[in-house]
């Protein structure tokens, strides 16, 4: 069995998985911030093509979009959920 322990999570500590076509990323420490960065999605030559972004079992995600510095994701202000979040990140 794998165990972090006790871990102090900050909102920058996320966890992926991966199915074809669709990223998912848990955001270990939800932020109280309307917006974030995942630093994992910069745009460059041959980067990844997103076509949409949904928070599971939620309809935080406002809107998205990609730089350089990688995914913002802007949140509706619905104070500061207690479980981690789960952005499904669909991929063309």
């Amino acid at each position: 069995m794998f165990s972090e322990g006790d871990v102090a999570y900050t909102p920058e500590d996320f966890r992926f998985t991966y199915k074809p076509g669709i990223v998912y990323a848990f955001q270990m420490k939800p932020p109280a911030a309307k917006t974030l960065t995942l630093k994992s999605f910069p745009t460059y030559k041959g980067g990844y093509c997103i076509k949409n972004v949904s928070t599971l079992g939620t309809n935080l995600a406002e809107n998205f979009s990609c730089d350089r510095e990688g995914l913002h994701i802007s949140l509706k202000n619905t104070g500061k959920p207690e479980l981690p979040l789960c952005y499904k990140i669909e991929l063309e």
